[in-house]
């Protein structure tokens, strides 16, 4: 083919291809077919051949000699326009355009001369026509008989040229990485050399790349690239590297660095004047920014006119740095016409789309020639170029604030912000003030625009911080704030801030430790006010014991208020908040607050309890003259400040009150007027105190309705009582704790006049709409549960009600609510209350003794928690707190009772049960209930009968109990407890004395069934161990039947909707019984829909144990079963 083709072109070499005849036009398509099939077949061979060199050189001169004599023909034309852009090139560049030029004629869709038109575009400056003939050159070259234009370099750096232009920094870089491709790809198939350095060099790639990443917004890696460009030894982009990495950098508020890197080249190798005259005004702008306005003169003045006017860029950006330079130079220099205003006219008429230029001129109409009119056009025109010229921007907003025209103001913000991408900071700032004042929540939006100009400035996260504190948004606010420490923002006032929101936020440690360097003195930077940061440091201290008070941590609440206190007590003399309401406002709450604490946490000070709490009315005292002493004029209205400080003293007295009468066991009551604080005369002057505030308060200000609430508190009249707590609900600022108040007053009320009951539950219905997170609200509920407490269902509702109220903290009242209502229905209420884990008696415990931390003078709290302690065991621990108890000015009911009974169980725990000493223990028992009073009859007869029996004197113990069940005819517990203990005897003393024990033993069971019988609803606790006595009593004496039949009974009249426990004890009694087939029993069990019911505690080990039993007797009767069909009469109930 090689051969051929040689003598092809050597034949048609001797034709004239370019006369004009008919021959010639007919000849000349077949030609240029021809043409391109032998200029296929040595492209084809080149790319496949190893010696690309000679061959390359032979298919150049094929092209070339093929143009000349054949000039329509295109693939050669094609192949030496590809070729133009190397190395090694064959044709000159004009050449090159005149080649482009026929062939434009000729094929006007050829991909290379769509290139080359492109490239004309380019230097007329049309980029976007330029850009729009490139992406049709590439949408060619798919289609196109030369496939080798795919190779063509120009177009993928003219279009990354293009795309940095227009500052299309993705398009630029991928543009830069197909352009390496096709120079990779372009070498390797046809073995040409690289392109040449102007049009393509990796220099120039990594100049560009390094624009690309400036544009971005990426100053590291530009900086990276144009050093990578500097080493490059190409002393052209050398300097424009380092021209560009100064001006980068000089942008960046960082000159020295800048100046260093023009430092860093030697301009002496500078051929180019030009090149080396903007490098050294660089410099001189440089040495301006750093304050050497005498070099940076000298620089500019002389090397401003070598820039020639062609580079109107910068020339234009020459002369604007040298007026700017003359305005702070001052003097002449900026007054004088010649000087600064006619720099920047000249710089104005060779670059007027710069922004700062006009930002300047009209800063010069402004200051200078005091032009107002002619200095907001120059500003409005900048404006109008670049809407972040901050220059002008802020100098026009500036004349809007002098004119007054807020409305035009806050239209040029939002005009100048309308593109997120271009939005200035200048105007985003005070459009985000603006939008704050509104309280428009936008405003978080404009700031984060701003923050992406610039992430780094920790004065504008400070900025951003403030704005969601302002709209509540504490846990943003933190953020921001801890992201402006990160940045270097070391300011006292953010700590503090800092550490209020962190405060709020229950990070309080956290607040603390940020804050205490400032305290302390150990942060110094911004010559820091100590004191303010001591009161916050106190007001943290006094939050954070508030939450612990809430956690049921008494004793750190109770550091944290005496560490306040001291804290506050020790400000200088000498500052003015020293002195000031504020700081006495914030030691009485600290002080006051200490009456919801432990009493025994503040004896250790030197003080008391009580003298803690009565500083801080002092301090609310001394506020009120602090106050007094300002000088204010007298409001015309009523005066809400003043009145809360009254409401502050009388609040403080009544905390008073109250803890003194608690420590003296004087009995208090602000819901009844009966008190005991007339014997105290102390005490009765201070809640006149309290009195004579409350109403301060309401001459100040009638509507405060916390006055009205105080003083309800503290009137002993009930009409009185009503009448204020009705008009603070009638202010309409009432507080919850005011239905609160009036709730429980109309239930204190409830046993006198019944149909305060209804009032109490309205009260407590409108309580819980307002704050259903308050505890007084299922206080209440669980308070008038209470007072129908002879109904099992109210019982639990009691118990389920406290629960409730404790669910939102551990409330006084709640504790010691739910402790007693277990205590007194836990045998009613069933196990599935009694035996949950949050009801244990541990638990109990628990509760009763956070409660006796806060009140240890509540003798009922202390008997109540020997009683919880009896029931653990715990015998010496219930004794002292029945000693406790004892020690009140009025002894609970009961108590006598449960300190016998506690001490039999201690007697019995702490002796041996040989029968020498069983008898001692009698005997001391004996002697111990002689010395106490009647209450103790049925435990001394039912010991003597005990003594009875062990003296061998049977019939007399039968006849001792059968007497003393006989005298109480009434349900009381006392009588139940003779009758299981009298059950026991007489099954003891069944076979020596039959028949009195015979009838103790019928007398015992009919009391012990009488509640069963008589059950409404499920069996109770106590219910299920008479049950289970009587039970045991009739295996004893061989009454099967009887106990068989009556659990039988009682299974089927509750299956279905009772406890399983009946089911259960059948289920066992059967499996031992002679009188009843246990298979009958066992089927009825599993068929029980029972069965399937839940179970808890104890009741859950039985139903274990009993499935296991049956397992174990489906495996041993297995024959029997078969035989008889059970087996598959128990798998069918089973299924």
């Amino acid at each position: 083919m090689a051969e051929i083709s040689s003598q092809f072109f050597t034949a048609a070499f001797r034709t004239d291809w370019t006369a004009q005849n008919e021959e010639i036009d007919t000849l000349r398509p077949r030609m240029d077919v021809a043409i391109a099939f032998f200029m296929r077949f040595h492209l084809d061979a080149l790319k496949t051949s190893k010696k690309k060199s000679t061959l390359l050189k032979t298919i150049d001169a094929l092209a070339l000699s093929i143009v000349e004599w054949f000039p329509e023909s295109k693939i050669p034309a094609e192949y030496l326009l590809l070729r133009s852009e190397d190395q090694d090139t064959p044709i000159e560049l004009g050449k090159a355009k005149e080649i482009a030029a026929r062939l434009s004629a000729s094929h006007p869709k050829s991909p290379m001369a769509l290139v080359f038109q492109a490239i004309e575009c380019l230097h007329a400056g049309e980029n976007a026509q330029a850009r729009e003939i490139f992406v049709e050159a590439l949408a060619g070259y798919s289609s196109s008989s030369f496939q080798e234009c795919a190779l063509c370099i120009r177009v993928q750096v003219e279009l990354a040229s293009i795309a940095l232009a227009a500052r299309d920094v993705e398009g630029c870089l991928n543009r830069l990485a197909l352009a390496k491709k096709v120079v990779a790809d372009k070498t390797m198939m046809l073995g040409s050399e690289g392109p040449i350095p102007a049009l393509y060099s990796e220099v120039k790639v990594q100049f560009m790349t390094a624009a690309a990443r400036e544009y971005a917004a990426e100053t590291d890696k530009a900086l990276e690239h144009y050093h990578k460009a500097m080493e490059s030894g190409d002393v052209a982009f050398t300097i424009r590297a380092a021209v560009a990495a100064a001006e980068l950098l000089a942008g960046k508020a960082r000159p020295q660095e800048a100046l260093d890197i023009i430092d860093s080249v030697s301009l002496s190798e500078v051929e180019d004047e030009r090149m080396s005259a903007a490098a050294l005004c660089t410099r001189g702008w440089l040495q301006f920014q750093l304050g050497d306005l005498q070099q940076a003169q000298a620089l500019l003045e002389t090397n401003a006119s070598k820039i020639p006017p062609t580079d109107v860029s910068v020339r234009g950006r020459t002369l604007k740095r040298l007026a700017i330079m003359y305005w702070h130079l001052g003097g002449s220099h900026q007054t004088a016409k010649t000087g600064c205003f006619g720099h920047l006219l000249q710089a104005a008429k060779l670059t007027p789309s710069d922004a700062e230029i006009f930002s300047w001129l009209g800063k010069w109409y402004q200051v200078v020639a005091k032009d107002i009119l002619r200095a907001e056009k120059c500003f409005l025109k900048a404006l109008s170029l670049s809407p972040t010229e901050e220059l002008a921007g802020m100098a026009l907003s500036d004349f809007y604030d002098l004119q007054g025209k807020y409305e035009t103001n806050v239209k040029l913000w939002e005009r100048v912000t309308e593109n997120p991408e271009t939005a200035p900071t200048w105007a985003l700032l005070r459009l985000a003030q603006h939008l704050v004042e509104q309280n428009d929540e936008a405003a978080v939006g404009k700031l984060h625009l701003v923050l992406r100009n610039d992430p780094m400035n920790a004065r504008y996260w400070v900025i951003l911080a403030h704005v969601y504190q302002n709209f509540d948004k504490q846990v943003s606010a933190q953020r921001s704030y801890l992201k402006a420490i990160e940045l270097g923002e070391e300011s006292w006032c953010v700590r503090c801030e800092l550490a209020r929101i962190e405060g709020s936020l229950l990070l309080f440690d956290d607040a603390l430790e940020r804050i205490r360097p400032v305290v302390t003195g150990e942060l110094s930077n911004g010559e820091p006010d100590v004191t303010v940061a001591s009161m916050i440091y106190a007001d943290l201290l006094f939050q954070q014991a508030k939450y612990l008070c809430a956690e049921g941590l008494y004793g750190n609440a109770a550091k944290n208020l005496k560490e306040a206190s001291r804290m506050m007590k020790g400000l200088p003399s000498t500052s003015p908040l020293s002195g000031s309401v504020e700081a006495c406002k914030l030691i009485g709450d600290i002080h006051c607050f200490a009456f919801y604490l432990s009493p025994d946490d503040f004896s250790s000070e030197g003080s008391s309890w009580v003298e803690f709490i009565s500083a801080g009315r002092k301090a609310y005292e001394a506020a009120v003259l602090f106050a007094s002493k300002g000088g204010k004029e007298a409001a015309d209205g009523p005066d809400t400040v003043a009145a809360e400080r009254y409401y502050d003293i009388g609040l403080s007295y009544w905390y008073e009150v109250q803890a003194l009468s608690n420590v003296r066991g004087i009995p208090t009551s602000a819901f009844s007027g009966e008190t005991g604080l007339d014997t105290d005369s102390s005490v009765a002057a201070l809640k006149v105190k309290a009195s004579t505030n409350f109403k301060l308060a309401l001459q100040e200000d009638p509507s405060c309705s916390l006055a009205w609430n105080g003083l309800a508190l503290v009137s002993d009249n009930l009409l009185v009582k009503q009448f204020a707590w009705t008009r603070a609900i009638q202010t309409g600022t009432s507080s919850d704790a005011t239905w609160a108040n009036l709730g429980m007053f109309y239930l204190s009320q409830a046993d006198t006049v019944p149909t305060t009951a209804s009032l109490a539950q309205k009260s407590f219905l409108q309580l819980q709409s307002m704050n259903p997170s308050n505890p007084s609200m299922w206080n209440g509920y669980a308070m008038l549960a209470r007072r129908q407490a002879n109904s099992t269902v109210q019982q639990r509702k009691a118990i389920e009600a406290f629960d409730c109220a404790l669910q939102t903290g551990l409330d006084l009242d709640a504790l010691l609510g739910l402790s007693m209502a277990l205590l007194d229905f836990g045998a009613s209420v069933g196990e599935s209350i009694t035996q949950a884990p949050e009801h244990s008696n541990e638990v109990v415990m628990f509760y009763l003794k956070k409660y006796l931390e806060r009140d240890p003078f509540n003798g009922r709290a202390w008997h109540a928690l020997g009683v919880a302690q009896h029931r653990l065991g715990l015998y010496t621990e219930a004794l002292a707190s029945y000693t406790r108890a004892a020690s009140s000015t009025q002894a609970p009911e009961g108590l006598e009772w449960n300190t016998l009974v506690t001490k039999l169980g201690e007697l019995s725990s702490t002796l041996k049960y040989t029968t020498e000493e069983e008898s001692t223990l009698l005997q001391k028992i004996v002697a111990q209930i002689n010395s106490s009073s009647s209450e103790a009859s049925a435990l001394q007869a039912i010991v003597q009968a005990q003594v009875l029996y062990r003296q061998a004197k049977g019939g007399e113990a039968l006849n001792l109990l059968q007497a003393l069940l006989a005298q109480d005819e009434t349900q009381s517990s006392q009588s139940e407890v003779v009758a299981l203990v009298g059950l026991s005897l007489a099954s003891l003393l069944m076979e020596q004395f039959t028949s009195q024990a015979t009838g103790l033993a019928a007398a015992c069971k009919k009391r012990l069934l009488l509640s069963i019988d008589e059950a409404e609803s499920t069996l109770t606790t106590r219910d299920y161990l008479n049950l289970r006595l009587v039970e045991l009593h009739e295996r004893w004496v061989g009454a099967e039947d009887t106990y068989l039949t009556r659990l039988q009974a009682l299974s089927q009249a509750n299956d279905g909707t009772k406890s399983s426990t009946l089911w259960t004890r059948l289920a066992l009694a059967a499996m031992d019984s002679e009188a009843l087939q246990a298979s009958s029993c066992l089927a009825e069990y599993l068929r029980s829909s029972a069965r399937q019911m839940p179970s808890l505690g104890k009741e859950m080990m039985d139903r274990n144990f009993l499935d296991a039993l049956v397992g174990l007797f489906k495996a041993v009767l297995e024959p029997a079963c078969l035989h008889f069909g059970w087996r598959e009469r128990v798998e069918a109930h089973e299924s």
